[in-house]
């Protein structure tokens, strides 16, 4: 006999949480390439999404003006015009993915919420069936989880 599906179980079927699975993992794979391994040099620097633009604007701008005067032999193996370069594009990228990492706080906190709505679901489930074994007698084997020792 098939059953009706719940709210839940028909929206998030097996084949969509294996999709999101799916996702989550490739976004596990392109972040860890770009992440920073535990004791290296990078990261060190705190990144400000408020004030760090302005200051890799301006030293962008120094560094157009004035790059051709800077000893491009500094021993970090990039010149004055490639970090000019780099001042100027990665802080696009930095603002993207901080918006990024802010979408993903959201969408922890509504998957959070989701687990808690659908887990409140089950446990109303399973206390009217609780109650109903009870009431034919058929209940004296189970133990109530707030009943559990720690």
């Amino acid at each position: 006999m098939d059953r009706e599906p719940t709210y839940a179980t028909a929206l998030l079927p097996p084949e969509r949480l294996a999709a999101l699975d799916q996702q989550l993992a490739s976004m596990e794979v392109t972040l860890t390439l770009l992440r920073f391994a535990p004791g290296d040099a990078r990261g060190a620097i705190p990144w400000s999404p408020a004030l760090s633009p302005a200051y890799c604007r301006q030293v962008a701008a120094a560094l157009d003006l004035y790059g051709s005067e800077v000893d491009d032999d500094d021993g970090n193996g990039i010149d004055s015009g490639e970090a000019h370069e780099v001042l100027t594009a990665e802080p696009a990228l930095l603002d993207r993915l901080h918006a990024q990492c802010d979408r993903l706080r959201r969408v922890l906190a509504l998957s959070e919420e989701v687990l808690e709505a659908v887990g409140s679901d089950v446990m109303a489930l399973a206390l009217e069936s609780h109650v109903a074994l009870e009431r034919v007698g058929r209940a004296d084997r189970i133990t109530p989880w707030w009943k559990r020792g720690s």
